[in-house]
């Protein structure tokens, strides 16, 4: 009784994992008797079991695993320092946003695939981390600028009650929470 309390409460887990395991094993099996292709084009999960475990003994993939996080890190970490103050300054200035959004939307709108080999072609192979910059900077400007919206509306709004007198700032703070926080700018 227990063991089916288990897994009634554990379903999701082990029917996903069920499904991972025929279609690993019906994989195996049609490439192994039914459909033998030459493993160049399509392979088996055994031979990509058994190349991985060859890769990980090796020092090779962990090199190679060494080289790509830090171009990652170095790009992620630049696309950070840029990105959020252009976003920032392009939530805080209207002007600066209607000139810059229609390079970010561009870049944020283009499928990523689509635009690596483009910037290695431009940056080489060794650009990584310019890469890194120019695709994941507009998603983190993207964040900011709404977040710098709602900082100036927030700094408006408390620049106006603290002109005001006690008991009719009160009276603009209930009504901005009746509003779910809509704040008033004027």
């Amino acid at each position: 009784m227990m063991l089916k309390k288990y897994f009634m409460e554990h379903r999701r887990l082990w029917l996903g994992l069920c499904s991972l395991f025929f279609l690993v094993t019906g994989w195996e099996l049609v490439l192994t008797y039914v459909v033998p292709v030459n493993p160049f084009f399509f392979t088996k999960p055994s031979l990509i079991a058994a190349a991985f475990k060859e890769q990980v003994q090796g020092a090779k993939l962990w090199h190679d695993l060494a080289v790509s996080s830090q171009a990652f890190i170095w790009g992620f970490s630049f696309a950070v320092i840029v990105g959020i103050p252009v976003g920032l300054v392009m939530g805080w200035r209207r002007r600066v946003e209607y000139s810059l959004d229609p390079f970010l939307t561009a870049l944020y709108a283009s499928p990523l695939v689509a635009l690596a080999p483009l910037f290695i072609i431009v940056f080489g192979v060794g650009g990584a981390v310019a890469s890194g910059v120019l695709l994941t900077m507009p998603s983190s400007s993207a964040k900011a600028i709404p977040d710098m919206r709602h900082v100036a509306r927030m700094v408006a709004f408390i620049k106006r009650i603290n002109k005001l007198p006690l008991r009719k700032a009160a009276g603009v703070v209930a009504q901005a929470a009746e509003e779910r926080c809509r704040l008033p700018l004027t």
